[in-house]
């Protein structure tokens, strides 16, 4: 035992060590909607596990019944670039070949060893690196890691400091979530079923059907410039978004680093960035710029595509326009190139044909949006505060240099 009374345990005392396992996918009887199948890509930074892009049946349940993980194990990526990443369940789950979890014993807040793993996720990332040419940190190596803990007591105090935290953060995700939906909804009522506000009702042809009279069918180009000029000079340190940090679940808190400027697509507050290469495209990487600064100009990859509404229309109606699968679907139909790098050129959407709504109705929606942005926005800069808060305190809490 330590001076501070606290000892070093190693990661296979502290609980059970399940490797996770993949029932047969040959037998679609094996997945459902019953038990969430996490796997690293649904580890997206967040503590709690709420929902997976796959789940289990309780016949594919029964095929791994030994992996089985009870509400709040902690689970480890232990292969591949996402190591180190740690995650708790909410519920009965199974994991893939990738993680390794930890049913933890009584004496040990699960809260406590969450935070405890995520404060060696670099250890454990970097020792992973050490084996083969695909990183990858096997059941015992994992089991041998060592943390340190106090007593049952402590450990819950700690805990429930950090979570409350994590808890916030992951309550103002849930809240933008909800905002982008709202707004999600709301650009396909007016602007893809027609009923917005004011509507007469009257209807007329076009090259895309029956749209409200006074709106128009156009080209893409003619109502949304395609990677407009911006000034930028070379070696001007300026904001870098690269295609990691592009959000595939709607708007969301995006990273960026400051650098100069070498070649690339350059953007400005109000610009959408659309992802244009295999397999961004599919998975609906999309980004609204409103993170910079006033009069300042970003730049980052050449594999997205800018986009940036002409008057009438207000920029956040690039934004949702190309979180739907319109857009999308015809941007994927014009790729170009080999299947394992395929890409789609910036003059394909000359051949898009969108319906530009009457100039009240743009205007309204632009000040819904703006103001659903806006908030979503605050959001995020409250959870960057709330999660600088955490790390500086996590290492802290977890060598003791804290009392509580």
């Amino acid at each position: 035992m330590s001076s501070n009374g606290w000892n070093t345990w190693n990661i296979g005392d502290i609980g059970r060590i399940v490797t996770g396992k993949t029932p047969p996918t040959q037998n679609p009887n094996n997945f459902g909607d019953k038990y969430p199948f996490i796997t690293p890509r649904d580890m997206l930074g967040q503590k709690r596990i709420h929902q997976t892009e796959r789940y289990l049946s309780e016949e594919g349940k029964n095929t791994v019944k030994n992996c089985l993980l009870p509400a709040k194990s902690v689970c480890v990526s232990c292969i591949g670039s996402d190591m180190g990443k740690v995650v708790m369940t909410t519920t009965d789950s199974v994991t893939n070949q990738q993680l390794n979890s930890v049913i933890c014993k009584a004496f040990f807040d699960p809260d406590f060893v969450y935070y405890a793993l995520v404060n060696i996720s670099d250890e454990l990332r970097n020792a992973g690196h050490h084996s083969t040419a695909v990183p990858i940190l096997n059941k015992t190596d994992f089991s041998n890691f060592e943390i340190t803990a106090s007593d049952i007591v402590t450990q819950r105090r700690i805990g429930n400091i950090l979570s409350a935290l994590d808890e916030k953060i992951e309550l103002n995700r849930q809240t933008n979530a909800t905002l982008e939906a709202i707004a999600h909804a709301i650009f396909k009522e007016w602007f893809m079923d027609f009923n917005f506000p004011d509507s007469t009702g009257e209807m007329v042809e076009s090259e895309l059907g029956m749209i409200p009279k006074g709106w128009e069918v156009k080209p893409l180009p003619e109502a949304i410039e395609v990677n407009p000029s911006r000034p930028l000079r070379k070696d001007e340190i300026a904001p870098y978004l690269d295609m990691a940090n592009m959000p595939t679940q709607g708007h969301r808190g995006i990273e960026w680093v400051d650098r100069p400027f070498g070649s690339g697509t350059k953007f400005i507050n109000g610009d959408t960035l659309l992802a244009r290469i295999t397999p961004c495209l599919e998975n609906g990487k999309t980004a609204f710029v409103d993170f910079l600064a006033d009069g300042q100009t970003g730049w980052g990859s050449t594999e997205y595509i800018v986009l940036h509404p002409k008057a009438p229309l207000p920029p956040e109606y690039g934004y949702y326009l190309a979180r739907f699968n319109d857009l999308r679907n015809h941007a994927i139909q014009n790729m170009i190139g080999t299947s394992g790098r395929q890409r789609t050129p910036a003059s394909s959407l000359d051949t898009f044909l969108m319906v530009v709504p009457e100039e009240a109705a743009a205007k309204q929606y632009g000040l819904i949006a703006a103001a659903v942005i806006s908030q979503i926005r605050a959001y995020d800069e409250e959870s960057r505060t709330l999660a600088a808060m955490r790390d500086t305190l996590l290492p802290k809490l977890m060598n003791g240099d804290i009392e509580v």
